[in-house]
């Protein structure tokens, strides 16, 4: 089959701090060279300082495409909308400051394939002050089956 399945999974706790993502995604491999696909992603992430409890949620929406100039090569794109709403909240005055809106992304990257599997450097070309993406070049991996 031409059909790839993958996920993005994210899983982070620690006494004041939870991040947790999942993130399935479809791909078809069109040929050697060229796979392309779409996913969806939900990430929820809670942390708590001495004067703050932040609680942040995003949906988002993506396209993907690979391109493979060489068998090892992966070549990256990917455009996305996130939907992004988060609060504030003081831990002793109690007062809560919300906010929500669209985030847009498009994260490029390139790298090696490994089978089913991706290591590239990513780099977020529209750099939103809320992404969800860090800022300048990260490492990402992938694996599609």
């Amino acid at each position: 089959s031409k059909l790839r399945f993958g996920a993005d999974l994210g899983l982070s706790i620690s006494r004041n701090y939870t991040n947790l993502g999942f993130g399935p995604q479809i791909g078809y491999q069109f040929n050697e060279h060229f796979m392309t696909g779409a996913g969806i992603k939900y990430y929820y992430m809670k942390a708590r300082t001495y004067e703050y409890e932040i609680k942040n949620n995003l949906l988002g929406t993506n396209l993907f495409g690979y391109f493979y100039p060489a068998s090892f090569i992966a070549l990256f794109a990917q455009p996305e909308l996130n939907y992004i709403w988060s609060g504030l909240t003081g831990r002793t005055t109690g007062n809560k400051i919300t906010d929500k809106g669209l985030v847009p992304s498009l994260v490029v990257g390139a790298g090696l394939r490994l089978g089913g599997a991706h290591i590239t450097l990513n780099y977020d070309v529209v750099q939103h002050p809320n992404s969800p993406h860090p800022e300048g070049f990260y490492l990402g991996v992938s694996a599609f089956f």
